[in-house]
C-alpha cells in the first residue's frame, strides 16, 4: 500500500509540476555556460590586439574617464593579466542594480563594444529561477524543487525492490518496444542522474528559504556572515565579488553595487586623491602580494580611511567563483587584510561557492559537462512521465470496457467452474483476464475473477481449474502485488 502512495503521488506530481521542471532544466543548463557563450560571441569585446607597450593601471584608466567623461561614477576596474584580455571599468547607470560593466583596450581605453546576448542570459536566467513571475514565480519554483526531490527519492524507492543486474539498472534496453522502452527510458537514465538532481534540488534550494539556507550553515558547520551594506569589486567578466555577507548569492543578478551610496562617500575623496590612492595600491600591492593572478580588481575608495579592497583571481582558479579577497592601506603600503580561496576549509568554500555547487563547476569541468546534460535532460522525463501516464490511462480505459462486457448469461450446471486469478502492472493482465472470463460465460461456463493477491488456501482447495494470467513489465520484473 505505500509503495502504491508512493506511486501515486510520484505521476500526479509529474504531470503536473513536469513542466515547470523540464522549464528549469533547460533554462539552467543554458545558463550554467554563460560566461563561455557571451566571451565566445563577443571576441571584439573580450579579446584585443596585444601590444608591446605595458597596460593602462587602474589609476591610468581612471584618469582617463575623468577627463574624458567626468560624469561616469565609477565603482570598480579590473585589469587581467593575458595581454590579450580587455579590462573592465564598472560604472554606475539606472537600471543597472550590479553597475555596468564597459569593456575597454587595456592599452588605449577606448571603450569597446557593447557585450551582446547578456540581455538573453539575464531573462533566462529570471526564467530559470522565478519564471519571470517575480516573488510568485519564486514560490512556484521553490515547489517544485522541494517536489524534485521527493521525485528521486521516490523513484529509487518505487525501483529498488526490484531484484536487478548492474545492467538492467544502468543500461538502456533498446530491443524493448512500446511501453516498456519508454518506462526502460524514464527509469534508467533517471537513475543515471540521480546524484545530479539531488545536489542541484538541495542547492537550489538555498536561494528559495531562509529556513533551509540556516539548516545548510549548520550542517556545514560554517557561521552565516552578518549583513554588511557594502558593494564588492567584479572581475573580467563582470561578477560582483559577494560582499553584501549575509544575503544569498542569487547568481549574476542578485549582487547590487550599490553606486548610489558608493558616489555619495566618495565625495569625501578628490579625484586627485582617488588616482594617488589607485596608483600607490596598484604599484604596492602587486610588489607585495607575491603570487600570480588571472585578473585583479579594485574598488574605487569609498572614504577618506587610506584604504582600498580588492579582490583577485588565481592564474589557474578551482572554478569562476574562487575569489581571494584583500585589504590595501595605501598610506603605510602595506596589505592589511589578504584571505586566500585555497586556505578556506571545504565546508566553507562551499557556502561561499553555492552558485558553482549548484551548476557543477564547483567539481570541474567534467562534473560541470555532465551537470549540463543531466539539467538538458529534464525535459525527457517531463514527456516519458505523460506518455506513460496516458498509455495507462488508455489500459484502464480497455479493462474498464472489459469488466462491463460481463454479463448474464445461460451458464450449465454440469461445467467445472473456472477461477480467473491475474496479476498486472499496468493493466495488461487485468483486461486479458474479464475478456477470458466474458468468453467463457458466453459459452456458459460458471466464473470468477480475483486479483492474485486476494487468493486465500480455501481458493486453491475448492477450485477444481484455476487460470493464472500473469503479466512482467519493464525489463521483466514481476508485478508490485505479485
Amino acid at each position: 500500500m505505500l509503495k502504491k502512495v508512493f506511486f501515486q503521488i510520484h505521476w500526479f506530481l509529474g504531470i503536473s509540476a513536469g513542466l515547470i521542471l523540464a522549464l528549469m532544466g533547460v533554462t539552467g543548463a543554458i545558463y550554467s555556460y554563460d560566461q563561455q557563450i557571451l566571451k565566445l560571441i563577443n571576441q571584439d569585446s573580450y579579446v584585443v590586439q596585444a601590444q608591446n607597450t605595458p597596460k593602462l593601471t587602474p589609476a591610468q584608466l581612471y584618469q582617463h574617464f575623468e577627463q574624458r567623461q567626468p560624469d561616469l561614477k565609477i565603482n570598480s576596474i579590473t585589469i587581467a593579466k593575458d595581454a590579450t584580455a580587455s579590462s573592465t571599468v564598472n560604472i554606475q547607470k539606472e537600471g543597472e542594480r550590479r553597475g555596468y560593466n564597459m569593456m575597454v583596450n587595456p592599452y588605449t581605453a577606448e571603450v569597446l563594444p557593447e557585450i551582446k546576448g547578456r540581455g538573453f542570459f539575464q531573462f533566462v536566467q529570471q526564467l530559470h529561477r522565478n519564471l519571470t513571475f517575480g516573488p510568485v514565480g519564486k514560490q512556484i519554483t521553490a515547489a517544485c524543487t522541494l517536489i524534485l526531490i521527493f521525485f528521486v527519492l521516490s523513484g529509487l524507492y518505487l525501483r529498488w525492490p526490484k531484484r536487478h543486474t548492474w545492467r538492467q539498472w544502468l543500461f538502456v534496453k533498446p530491443k524493448l518496444k512500446g511501453r516498456n522502452f519508454i518506462w526502460d527510458l524514464h527509469a534508467v537514465i533517471g537513475t543515471w542522474v540521480v546524484v545530479f538532481y539531488l545536489l542541484m534540488a538541495c542547492t537550489g534550494l538555498y536561494w528559495s528559504y531562509d529556513w533551509w539556507r540556516d539548516g545548510m550553515f549548520k550542517l556545514m558547520g560554517v557561521e552565516r556572515p552578518q549583513p554588511q551594506m557594502q558593494a564588492g569589486p567584479r572581475n573580467t567578466q563582470g561578477q560582483a565579488t559577494n560582499r553584501m555577507q549575509g544575503q544569498p548569492q542569487q547568481g549574476h543578478a542578485g549582487r547590487e553595487h550599490r553606486g548610489e551610496g558608493r558616489g555619495e562617500s566618495r565625495e569625501q575623496l578628490s579625484s586627485a586623491q582617488i588616482y594617488d590612492a589607485l596608483n600607490k595600491t596598484w604599484t604596492g600591492f602587486n610588489t607585495q602580494l607575491g603570487r600570480d593572478y588571472s585578473s585583479i580588481t579594485l574598488n574605487l575608495p569609498k572614504k577618506a580611511d587610506q584604504t582600498i579592497e580588492l579582490s583577485f583571481i588565481d592564474a589557474t582558479p578551482q572554478h569562476e567563483r574562487a575569489r581571494n579577497s584583500a585589504v590595501y592601506h595605501y598610506g603605510t603600503g602595506k596589505i592589511e587584510k589578504l584571505e586566500l580561496y585555497e586556505d578556506k576549509k571545504l565546508n566553507e568554500k562551499i557556502m561561499s561557492s553555492m552558485l558553482p555547487v549548484h551548476r557543477g563547476s564547483f567539481f570541474g569541468p567534467v562534473y560541470h559537462f555532465f551537470a549540463m546534460l543531466a539539467s538538458l535532460a529534464m525535459p525527457l522525463f517531463f514527456v516519458t512521465g505523460w506518455m506513460l501516464y496516458l498509455k495507462r490511462r488508455k489500459q484502464k480505459k480497455l479493462t474498464l470496457a472489459a469488466r462491463q462486457h460481463v454479463s448474464d448469461h445461460y451458464i450449465d450446471p454440469n461445467a467445472t467452474p473456472w477461477l480467473i486469478t491475474y496479476a498486472s502492472q499496468t493493466g495488461v493482465a487485468e483486461q486479458l483476464a474479464w475478456r477470458t472470463a466474458t468468453r467463457l460465460q458466453e459459452a456458459h461456463q460458471p466464473v470468477q475473477v480475483r486479483p492474485v493477491q486476494q487468493l486465500t488456501e480455501s481458493d486453491f482447495k475448492n477450485s477444481p481449474q484455476i487460470l493464472f494470467v500473469l503479466s512482467t513489465y519493464g525489463t521483466g520484473e514481476a508485478p508490485d502485488l505479485a
